[in-house]
């Protein structure tokens, strides 16, 4: 069986990383750990009478994300973009982003219909309503974090702000703490504003 990846993380996995804020260090993992098939963008397998559509929007949860379609079965299995229903992990690191994350959500959405099945990366399967849910809330956080940056916040004073207070019900038990989550988008979009 033939391991397949998206190029980036095919490198991430050779040469082990480091993910801020949550203490993860992974790999490098060994050559017949790694992937023998990699893509950029896209690729589709066919399997039986199945096809699986392999794609990767670009920067997310990392710079390597895959999302795959299983038309067929109106399957979307989104890996790590989606925590359900928990708090995202940015992977700074390994090039992921606040706003890459909500356009990947923003292509999958686009891309199904409220009938698909979703497979996220850590916990319940969920439909269009719960992508929708996830959605909304990145985009309200990232927005207030934002706002207080603009404002001359400091990171600290961003977190002691709480622009996650109405979402930590739903969105907060999972590994990664609220104050985590503000943190990281914090980071992302401090370093957006430095390569501009």
């Amino acid at each position: 069986m033939a391991i397949v990846a998206q190029e980036n993380i095919a490198k991430e996995l050779a040469s082990g990383r480091s993910v801020p804020f949550i203490g993860l260090r992974d790999g490098p993992y060994p050559p017949q750990g790694l992937p023998r098939r990699t893509f950029k963008t896209n690729l589709a397998i066919k399997q039986g009478l199945e096809q699986l559509d392999l794609v990767n929007y670009g920067s997310a949860h990392t710079d390597g994300d895959t999302i795959i379609y299983v038309a067929l079965a109106n399957i979307a299995v989104v890996g790590d973009v989606f925590s359900n229903p928990y708090y995202p992990v940015i992977d700074l690191s390994s090039g992921g982003s606040i706003d890459g994350l909500i356009y990947t959500v923003d292509q999958i959405l686009a891309h199904i219909n409220t009938e698909t099945k979703i497979i996220p990366g850590h916990g319940l399967p969920a439909n269009r309503a719960d992508l929708e849910a996830y959605r909304n809330m990145m985009v309200s956080v990232r927005d207030r974090v934002r706002s207080l940056i603009a404002a001359g916040k400091s990171r600290e004073q961003v977190v002691a702000a709480d622009p996650t207070r109405d979402f930590d019900v739903k969105w907060g038990g999972g590994y990664v703490p609220s104050a985590t989550f503000v943190e990281m988008v914090f980071a992302s979009l401090t370093a957006a504003d430095q390569q501009n």
